[in-house]
């Protein structure tokens, strides 16, 4: 059987309060979650280590 390898690439902008869930839920299909900041007004970091 193939292995498959799949990314998801979501861009947010200020979603500091949702983007946790998003994240999480896209995990549990994806092997990779990547959150790309959309000029946001600088609490990415609080989002982007989950």
């Amino acid at each position: 059987m193939a292995s498959h390898n799949i990314t998801v690439i979501f861009s947010a902008y200020n979603e500091e309060v949702s983007i946790d869930s998003v994240v999480l839920l896209a995990r549990r299909y994806a092997d990779r979650v990547i959150v790309v900041a959309d000029n946001t007004d600088g609490k990415a970091p609080a989002f982007s280590n989950l």
